[in-house]
C-alpha cells in the first residue's frame, strides 16, 4: 500500500481489484485490519492492482464486509475457527 497524500490517492495493489477483492492466496483478516487501517487516511481514489480506478472509501468499506462476510459463513459451514484460517 502507497498512500498519495498530495494526489489523494491509495494505490493498493492486488489487496483491491475491481468490486471484490481476489482471495486465492491471502490472509483474510490481516485484509480486513488493513481495509480499517486504510481507511482512516484522507484519500479520494482508490488504486487496486487490477482494473481502473475506484473513487470513494466506500469500496474500501464494502470490501471490508464482504472479506467478514465470507470469513464469518465459513466458520459457521466448517467450523475453523480465525486462528486456523490464513
Amino acid at each position: 500500500m502507497v498512500f498519495l497524500p498530495e494526489k489523494r490517492g491509495l494505490a493498493c495493489g492486488d489487496w483491491v481489484a475491481g468490486d471484490m477483492p481476489s482471495i486465492s492466496e491471502v490472509r483474510p483478516y490481516e485484509w480486513i485490519e488493513t481495509r480499517k487501517k486504510a481507511g482512516k487516511l484522507d484519500f479520494d481514489s482508490l488504486i487496486p492492482g487490477h482494473g481502473d480506478v475506484l473513487r470513494g472509501k466506500e469500496r474500501l468499506v464494502l470490501g471490508e464486509q464482504y472479506l467478514a462476510d465470507l470469513m464469518q459463513a465459513t466458520t459457521k459451514a466448517w467450523g475453523i475457527a480465525r486462528e486456523g484460517a490464513r
